[in-house]
């Protein structure tokens, strides 16, 4: 019995060493500078356990403007070289879509989301965003972020006159979240007095999961996790969502009334897209549905309300 156990263990050791082996030295043959596999396990504790900041000034430090290095198991070219990055990012962007491996999550709505689109479904997506971040549209939205930025002043001031402590964060972060609610979908949020608004309760079940193994077997064991289709990103946090946007989309159809907002850029949208059943033989005009309208418009939550208001809090600390 020991035997059989022994060489079973010696055969599952044996099939682990070639697995990694086979995921872990895709860069040796490639002529750049590259994370072996011990140093990329490092890599992933460090980004725990340091600031991100000096993790990667450290590699390119190390490994220079440009390096291998992986996501997950997915082989990853690392580019700190502006030229390089101007090209991918503004010169040649259109042939850059899938720069990373999209996802194949368990969750409808977040499969149409453009970070997890690609090819000709992302240029599609991609062509209805373009338009509603244009200079000039932006500038007939700022009305919406100077009412946040009123009610911000309003407090600072209010505190100061009581000469109160402020915990900057936390109004920054409220800030962030009213103003990213307000450019998309035209409601006067004030999370922090009204932490039972509807969408609060959308917000806190996007932002309130932890995933732990289910986002390490996505990045990890991708296949293995396209076959399970655990239930993460939850459904139940993109059906608060689903239902919160098609409240507010039939409301606006319902009184024939048009918004200066990201959801309504998305409700007027219409693109060219090719049938699945023939798609050499005809195309229509097609609506966003209501998935993609949604899965759209998480992406500016998970984009913007961190970024935003640690922008603000650096500012504001530096100033």
């Amino acid at each position: 019995m020991l035997h059989v156990i022994f060489t079973l263990l010696v055969f599952l050791a044996s099939l682990l060493f070639w697995w990694v082996r086979k995921k872990y030295t895709f860069w040796n043959d490639k002529g750049v500078p590259h994370l072996s596999f011990w140093q990329y396990l490092r890599f992933c504790v460090d980004i725990y356990r340091k600031p991100l900041n000096s993790v990667i000034i450290r590699n390119y430090t190390r490994y220079g403007r440009l390096y291998g290095s992986y996501q997950g198991t997915v082989p990853l070219l690392v580019v700190a070289d502006p030229e390089i990055l101007r090209e991918v990012l503004v010169s040649k962007f259109k042939n850059f879509s899938d720069r990373s491996e999209a996802q194949r999550t368990s969750s409808e709505v977040w499969r149409k989301s453009i970070m997890n689109l690609s090819g000709d479904e992302w240029k599609l997506a991609r062509n209805i965003f373009t338009p509603a971040l244009t200079a000039s549209r932006l500038k007939t939205i700022l009305i919406k972020i100077k009412t946040v930025a009123e009610r911000v002043t309003s407090r600072l001031l209010e505190a100061a006159a009581q000469d109160k402590p402020v915990n900057f964060s936390k109004l920054a972060e409220h800030a962030s979240l009213d103003a990213t609610v307000a450019l998309n979908y035209s409601v006067d949020l004030d999370s922090e007095n009204d932490p039972n608004h509807p969408v609060m309760k959308c917000v806190d079940s996007l932002f309130s999961n932890t995933a732990g193994w289910k986002v390490l077997m996505m990045f990890m064991m991708p296949s293995v996790y396209k076959a399970l289709q655990p239930d993460y990103p939850p459904k139940s946090s993109t059906d608060l969502f689903k239902a919160f946007v098609s409240h507010l989309m039939e409301e606006r159809k319902a009184n024939n009334k048009k918004e200066d907002d990201f959801l309504q850029v998305f409700m007027d949208a219409d693109y060219n897209w090719e049938s699945d059943t023939d798609r050499t033989e005809y195309s229509e005009q097609k609506k966003m549905s209501l998935d993609e309208i949604t899965a759209q418009g998480i992406v500016f939550f998970l984009a913007g309300v961190e970024s935003v208001s640690t922008t603000v809090i650096y500012t504001a600390y530096y100033l």
